[in-house]
């Protein structure tokens, strides 16, 4: 068992890894083969629209610090917004349609235009 092997220095990163392997090895494909059950059991074939798919990135919120970070590369990158990372932590959204707002770095120009910026200037 994982609880045998030294993953880390740390105890919590070792739990961390524990849990994620539980989830990913053991309760994932139980809740993949309900699922794909009850697709089969409740939907007919011509109902391509329905279905059923558990929702389990809830349960991978282990390491906080990691995630945060994600979040806010998405954010800067420009491919989530500040109301997408709200809704995936369960949270309200940013008063006055603020979070729906994307954002990128203010130093940033596509890779065609970098001479002609600075040329401008």
């Amino acid at each position: 068992p994982l609880s045998l092997m030294n993953l880390s220095e740390t105890a919590d990163n070792k739990s961390e890894v524990q849990y994620n392997t539980f989830l990913t090895t053991v309760i994932t494909p139980i809740c993949q083969l309900k699922a794909a059950e009850l697709n089969l059991k409740v939907f007919k074939p011509s109902e391509t629209k329905h279905f059923v798919k558990h929702e389990l990135k809830g349960l991978m919120r282990v390491n906080h610090l990691e995630r945060f970070n994600a979040y806010n590369q998405a954010i800067m990158a420009g491919f989530m917004c500040p109301d997408e990372v709200r809704a995936a932590e369960d949270m309200n959204p940013l008063p006055n349609n603020e979070g729906e707002k994307t954002y990128r770095p203010v130093n940033m120009v596509p890779a065609d235009k970098w001479g002609l910026e600075i040329n401008q200037n």
